[in-house]
């Protein structure tokens, strides 16, 4: 270890010894109880409430996120509560991940005279102060860099029924869907093909509904698919499995054909980071099951990504014969076009249904989740 390591090393532990032995002189000859948690707690506001009750504090410059300044953030803080309940909170994490995410984890330690009032007290704070991302409903998550990932709420409409499902994609789809369904708790690749408009993403927008006690959907938006490979990534999966270790986790990439196209050996191809998340020593530390959704041919595909144990599922989305398009189309009181087969999109943007909404139907432009 080096001298600068060893400092540091010394350096943290004498801040936390500062702090226990602050707590721990007023519990001399006592007893003295703990409840730790972790997590990204609202220091800022708790400081605003408490801010009488803070008896020890340190505060550090960071660079800002941006890199062209710098703002000072607190570090570690102590609180007595209460004659005998007293509060720590010290970041996790070195500086400089800090500074370059934006955002904060602490170690909150609550001290009492009882395990019940240590407990007790611990609760009340994580009501108040820790903010949660994983709020009550059907979501998937936006990863856009750093250590956290955006809640995006779904409505319950997103979730169909056998009938719907039938309606929408064929009658042997149901079927389908369910061994799909069952299969997200594993590790893998599952592709799914099929035109624009002709429902991938719905049918993704459902099966993160049907899913959603059980499962952790990830979105990773096309002008993001650096991430992929990004050593940043590594951190970020580290949290989520700490946070949320029972949970089943899938990542959604869309438009993937950059991505899983045949691989040029003069360049730097993505897809060995993909098969590192799916089958490589990641999935040692956390099962992750891809989801890609293409717009171009099965052909085109990197060959390695569709090795027999690798690729889990292939589904082609087809387009709607009319027979079917036409009793979709009577359930929402719409009205077809005269040609032969339609994409769900087509059907649903018929002049019966757009005439309603006049101005914010656009004939060409984004789909699926970055919509």
């Amino acid at each position: 270890m080096s001298k600068r390591e060893r400092t540091f090393q010394v350096e943290a532990l004498t801040y936390s010894d500062t702090f226990d032995a602050f707590v721990d002189r007023h519990f001399r000859g006592r007893p003295i109880h703990r409840a730790e948690d972790t997590g990204a707690y609202d220091v800022i506001k708790l400081v605003k409430k408490f801010e009488m009750k803070l008896a020890r504090s340190r505060q550090e410059y960071l660079p800002a996120p941006s890199g062209f300044s710098t703002q000072l953030e607190w570090a570690s803080l102590c609180f007595q509560l209460e004659d005998d309940v007293f509060l720590t909170l010290m970041t996790k994490g070195n500086s400089a991940l800090r500074s370059r995410t934006g955002e904060d984890e602490y170690k909150v330690t609550v001290t009492a005279g009882s395990p019940e009032k240590a407990a007790s007290k611990l609760s009340e704070l994580r009501q108040e102060f820790l903010e949660r991302s994983d709020a009550q409903g059907p979501s998937f998550f936006i990863m856009t860099g750093g250590r956290r990932a955006q809640r995006a709420p779904l409505e319950n409409t997103h979730l169909l029924d056998a009938r719907r499902l039938a309606l929408h994609y064929g009658e042997d789809f149901p079927a389908w869907a369910g061994e799909f369904l069952q299969s997200l708790n594993e590790p893998g690749i599952s592709i799914l093909r099929g035109e624009t408009g002709t429902g991938k993403t719905s049918f993704i927008r459902h099966a993160m509904c049907s899913l959603a006690k059980t499962h952790r959907f990830y979105f990773v938006p096309v002008d993001n698919f650096n991430l992929l490979s990004s050593g940043s990534l590594t951190e970020f999966w580290k949290a989520e499995q700490r946070d949320y270790p029972s949970a089943s986790k899938v990542l959604v990439l869309e438009d993937a054909e950059t991505l899983l196209s045949e691989r040029d050996h003069q360049k730097k191809s993505p897809v060995a980071a993909l098969l590192n998340l799916t089958d490589g020593l990641m999935t040692q530390f956390i099962k992750l099951h891809l989801i890609c959704t293409l717009n171009c041919k099965i052909d085109d595909v990197d060959q390695a990504l569709l090795r027999p144990g690798r690729l889990r599922f292939f589904k082609n989305f087809e387009r709607i014969p009319r027979q079917r398009a036409i009793h979709l189309a009577q359930e929402h009181h719409l009205s077809l076009s005269d040609q032969a087969d339609f994409t769900l999109a087509e059907i649903f943007a018929s002049s019966n249904f757009s005439k309603n909404t006049s101005g914010a139907f656009k004939e060409k432009g984004p789909v699926g989740f970055s919509k």
